[in-house]
């Protein structure tokens, strides 16, 4: 006897597998595998570390290896140029890739997770979130006519919503993709 639960097909999340669906493992073992991005990384990781080392070898076989300090700016000149490649690799595999939990971080300030516009409108809120504190505390001991201190908590209550407004918006912006940032975009542009 055979249970309910073998003759049903398997859950597929992924929409290429779902085509081999209700073959049979062979269909499925005969595409390709795929590569996951990490592995990806690592793989171009390690060819960039061969290539120093590769790099080194011959320039210090080369110089019969004798270490002096042309050798040593030769070495770290080479490192510089490959590691330049890494870089420019990387900004391309973010470019090309839509998807922003594809690649790692790499507009990321830290280990917070905020772009750098978000942290600039943070800091820029608490900057003037301390400023009308230090007004009221001014205003409070004397140092501030009412109609000054007034003015001033309304010129910087009012830039503190705007800051709060743009921190939503980037919120809002940051889980959209690539293609709908550049749709909104497109949009404004057109409106303007």
């Amino acid at each position: 006897m055979t249970s309910s639960a073998s003759k049903t097909e398997p859950e597929v999340e992924d929409p290429e597998d779902a085509r081999y669906a209700g073959r049979g493992r062979a269909a499925v073992s005969d595409r390709a595998p795929r590569r996951k991005v990490s592995d990806v990384v690592w793989i171009a990781r390690l060819c960039t570390l061969m290539l120093i080392i590769v790099g080194w070898g011959v320039a210090l076989q080369y110089n019969r290896w004798h270490f002096g300090a042309p050798v040593v700016f030769l070495l770290l000149g080479w490192a510089a140029v490959i590691g330049t490649g890494w870089f420019l690799w990387r900004a391309a595999w973010m470019a090309a890739n839509d998807d922003p939990a594809v690649g790692d971080d790499f507009w990321k300030l830290g280990g917070d997770g905020q772009t750098i516009e978000r942290a600039e409108l943070e800091h820029e809120k608490r900057a003037l979130l301390k400023a009308i504190k230090e007004i009221e505390f001014d205003h409070q001991l004397g140092k501030m006519s009412d109609e000054d201190a007034q003015e001033l908590i309304r010129v910087y209550r009012t830039r503190a919503i705007e800051i709060i407004k743009a921190l939503d918006a980037v919120d809002d912006e940051a889980s959209l993709s690539v293609h709908e940032r550049i749709e909104r975009e497109v949009r404004d542009r057109l409106a303007v």
